[in-house]
């Protein structure tokens, strides 16, 4: 399967590219797209959270903070690129 940009080198099997999923809808993940779901989420700290369709885990790492440091967030997607577990837990780590 083709990526958005014609290639396909980083795309896993599933023909999907967090690299490029990231490059082409930065927007996704703006807090003027992520605060309203927050908001409606309304997690707390000692919340345990599964997020179903993760996809490269900025999300994921946002709610992860809001629960810390007594809850937990379990990322799920379908894709092997969007969640590259050691990029996702390198990537909250860092923030």
């Amino acid at each position: 399967m083709s990526s958005p940009t014609g290639n396909v080198t980083d795309s896993d099997t599933t023909g999907w590219s967090a690299t490029i999923y990231n490059n082409v809808a930065p927007y996704v993940y703006s807090s003027v797209a992520t605060a309203p779901v927050l908001q409606l989420l309304g997690a707390s700290t000692g919340d345990r959270i599964l997020d179903l369709g993760c996809g490269s885990g900025e999300v994921t790492a946002e709610i992860m903070r809001l629960v810390e440091p007594e809850g937990a967030v379990v990322g799920v997607d379908f894709s092997e690129s969007m969640v590259d577990r050691r990029s996702l837990l390198i990537w909250c780590l860092a923030h």
